[in-house]
């Protein structure tokens, strides 16, 4: 039997730290996960990284996401959520400090609305090399693929 232990990459956890802004989200608020207790729950998981991924009850909150990111260390990334009004200038900050994914929040909310994934997406893709995350019930998928291939996404 190999003593070697697997790797881990945690692709997608939410840290919920109520030191920062907190939204009841269709009166859902979930209770405290601090970067402590992640760090503890999961000590013996062999942990290369992981990505924290904003929650509708953090909005378009950063501060959370940049203290978590600081405290996880450079193997950990960011998946936030923005507004289409966001200056280009604060989606290159968030990048400097770990963020690699935008998600549109459409199953719960607390992010953009539909009609401005094509724009955004493009936008966060071309200023600093964004994925986009959706996050939606799967009835759903069939009339926002057609909405996005009349709005010419691909």
């Amino acid at each position: 039997m190999s003593s070697l232990k697997p790797l881990i990459f945690d692709s997608h956890f939410h840290i919920i730290n109520p030191i920062f802004p907190l939204f009841s989200n269709q009166g859902y608020l979930p209770p405290p996960f601090t970067v402590g207790d992640y760090q503890r729950k999961l000590s013996n998981c062999h942990l290369l990284g992981g990505a924290v991924v904003s929650g509708s009850f953090q909005k378009q909150d950063q501060t959370y996401l940049v203290d978590a990111l600081a405290k996880l260390g450079r193997h950990y990334v960011g998946v936030t959520q923005l507004l289409a009004g966001t200056p280009d200038d604060t989606i290159l900050e968030l990048h400097k400090q770990g963020v690699r994914a935008l998600r549109f929040n459409l199953r719960r909310g607390g992010s953009e609305e539909v009609g401005s994934i094509d724009t955004l997406a493009r936008r966060v893709f071309e200023l600093a090399g964004w994925h986009i995350e959706l996050y939606i019930d799967s009835s759903g998928l069939i009339p926002l693929y057609n909405q996005l291939i009349t709005q010419n996404f691909h």
